[in-house]
């Protein structure tokens, strides 16, 4: 009795959080005061414990627990374990006499300032528009405690290894890992890499997908179907 009634709850929950987020009803997002902000493509999770605002997931993508998210967008199919986290926020590190922010910056954090103008930009942005901190890209795979430093791109495919903290962009179909992040290998040849990237299926309906996801498990064998398909 107490399990099913755990179950209701959570399921009423889940029920709240479609239309309390505005989101399609294939999303399972635990209503908090931590998320807010949130756009989601469908078939979306956040955990419980993940601290999620203005953030944007592609069709299939979710966000574990203990994990925080900031002004970023993720892109489709991309897969995010435990304890990522997006750091905001610059202090200047050479010229400048002081770190302390009442010498650069107008906003008071500490609810004095210093200066009359604005000195030194305290955030970074990793898209012309000045939306996002971060940009994920789709058909990433991001492993468990990875620091992402605000201002950086990954690209589609790309792998993040375990405890990496990334402070670069990441090309597509890397694997990068290490503090700071670096590449260890890439995941295809450049050839495969440049078809995939013009293929873009996660952009294809799921029509196509399940026509030809059952090839997923080789690069070299969908390419080949694909290629003799356009053929004939």
């Amino acid at each position: 009795m107490f399990i099913k009634m755990k179950r209701l709850i959570k399921y009423l929950l889940y029920k709240y959080s479609i239309a309390h987020y505005n989101v399609p009803n294939t999303c399972k997002i635990y209503p908090s005061r931590s998320v807010k902000g949130i756009t989601c493509e469908g078939y979306n999770t956040i955990a419980k414990t993940a601290q999620v605002y203005n953030t944007v997931l592609g069709y299939g993508s979710g966000i574990s627990n203990e994990s925080i998210f900031l002004n970023t967008l993720i892109g489709r199919y991309t897969v995010l374990a435990p304890e990522i986290k997006v750091i905001t926020g610059q202090h200047p590190t050479g010229k400048f006499v002081s770190v302390h922010p009442s010498f650069y910056s107008l906003k008071k954090q500490y609810g004095f300032s210093y200066t009359d103008r604005q000195k030194f930009e305290e955030f970074k942005f990793a898209d012309n528009e000045r939306n996002f901190s971060v940009v994920i890209g789709n058909d990433v795979w991001i492993a468990s405690s990875v620091l992402l430093m605000e201002g950086i791109s990954i690209g589609d495919g790309a792998i993040v290894a375990a405890g990496a903290v990334v402070t670069k962009n990441v090309p597509p179909y890397a694997v990068v890992g290490g503090i700071p992040a670096r590449i260890i290998r890439y995941r295809f040849e450049p050839n495969e890499i440049d078809f995939l990237l013009n293929l873009k299926w996660w952009d294809k309906d799921e029509k196509w997908i399940k026509e030809y996801g059952k090839y997923f498990d080789d690069i070299k064998k969908l390419i080949k179907v694909i290629k003799n398909n356009d053929e004939n």
